[in-house]
């Protein structure tokens, strides 16, 4: 499993790059910059976006349009990228990271829930994932809000996003408890 920073800026680039490979693959990063991945850019507040030098990744190619906003991924969140010939495996393992995060947080004593592609402790977002396919290589890539990012994605999102959001360090979980579950996750699926 490979772990590096990535300039959030080159963020669809990697992804490119990393399919092109067409390898299985799982990749694990932590931002450098504020970054926005989005469907519709009507969504976002674009006069911010380019005042504030913030890079937008349009995923509308991706083919699987269950993400209806956006996500805003903040200096020092994690994400990951998992890419696989199989469909089926990648909506295996999203499945299986999800069973699996949820019983982490109820060991906590924390309540899990989804809205579309979002996750959710007690109703506010803290993980958005986006699953597609580019070049016949199937892909999950998932953005976790390690710190809080509630005033930014007010401002990128043009104030109309009405969830509320979080962030784990509020509940004294770590990047690290997050990498533990991706890899169980992987391993239960025989991914790595």
């Amino acid at each position: 499993m490979n772990i590096i920073n990535t300039n959030f800026r080159n963020a669809m680039e990697f992804i490119y790059q990393v399919v092109k490979n067409r390898e299985n693959s799982i990749t694990i990063r932590k931002n450098e910059e504020i970054g926005v991945w989005v469907f519709d850019k009507s969504k976002l507040n674009l006069e911010y976006c380019e005042k504030n030098n913030i890079p937008i990744n349009d995923v509308s190619s991706f083919g699987k349009g269950d993400m209806a906003g956006c996500i805003v991924a903040n200096k020092n969140d994690m994400s990951f990228l998992i890419t696989h010939q199989s469909e089926r495996k990648i909506i295996e393992f999203e499945i299986e990271f999800c069973k699996n995060f949820k019983d982490f947080l109820n060991n906590k004593g924390l309540e899990m829930s989804l809205d579309g592609n979002d996750y959710l402790i007690d109703g506010k977002k803290f993980l958005g994932y986006i699953i597609g396919r580019h070049d016949n290589i199937n892909f999950v890539t998932m953005f976790v809000a390690i710190d809080d990012s509630t005033s930014l994605i007010k401002k990128i999102c043009n104030n109309t996003s009405t969830k509320k959001h979080t962030n784990l360090s509020q509940y004294d979980i770590a990047a690290n408890d997050i990498i533990k579950i991706l890899e169980k996750s992987c391993k239960n699926l025989k991914i790595i």
